[in-house]
């Protein structure tokens, strides 16, 4: 076979092998710079559902809530059980998250339990939320005073919604709260992370702070 009949497929090899290395290339370096955040998300998120806790204060129980990440359904569900409320009143999310995976047989991500300053600094920090009340609420400040929020729209600060979230066990108002709470919080990454962080030990949760600050950009990805 002529030497030059050889030289073309072996330089049509090479063309391809250079542009495959390029293409590596540049991929790599969107990644180093973040502009497939967005794709890695779910691709990262262990599929099952993350139970939510509020923490009432001295260790009285609280309430629970519960959201799927890792895939395709939306859905927060209230949930009301015996054991979860121990859980929570020893501020353990391993416990937490055993008991919601034992009440309602479904495969867990893991739990996050909020105390009640922690649940209200969120609040506070996008400035309240909009819930709509079937029922007055009194709300005690720590000045002694107490303030009255009648049955309709309503804005809540951060006091007020944990007295909201608190003041029923069965869970229907964590979740109305926390679906407001979503469209409100920072949408850009770091400035969520760095909310997440601010709320120090006032937030137990099964996994890094990392992946609560995923679970909740997943959950706002699905509002």
């Amino acid at each position: 076979m002529p030497e030059s009949t050889l030289r073309r497929p072996l330089l049509t090899v090479a063309v391809m092998v250079i542009a495959a290395l390029v293409v590596a290339l540049s991929a790599f370096t969107l990644l180093a710079r973040g502009t497939f955040t967005s794709l890695r998300l779910t691709d990262t998120l262990a599929s099952g559902w993350v139970a939510v806790g509020v923490r009432a204060p001295e260790g009285q129980g609280g309430v629970v809530t519960a959201l799927p990440v890792g895939g395709p359904a939306w859905k927060v569900e209230p949930l009301r059980f015996d054991a979860a409320t121990a859980a929570l009143s020893v501020n353990d999310p391993n416990g937490l998250s055993q008991a919601v995976a034992n009440a309602s047989r479904r495969p867990m991500a893991g739990a996050v339990i909020l105390d009640r300053l922690a649940w209200a600094g969120l609040v506070d920090a996008v400035n309240g939320i909009n819930v709509h009340l079937n029922h007055a609420i009194v709300v005690h400040r720590v000045d002694g005073s107490a303030d009255i929020f009648e049955p309709g729209l309503r804005h809540l600060d951060g006091i007020a919604a944990a007295t909201y979230v608190l003041s029923d066990p069965s869970g229907v108002r964590l979740n109305a709260a926390f679906s407001a709470l979503l469209l409100d919080l920072p949408t850009d990454h770091n400035r969520l992370t760095g909310l997440v962080r601010s709320l120090g030990m006032s937030m137990r949760a099964t996994v890094s702070e990392a992946t609560v600050v995923r679970w909740l950009e997943f959950w706002q990805s699905r509002l």
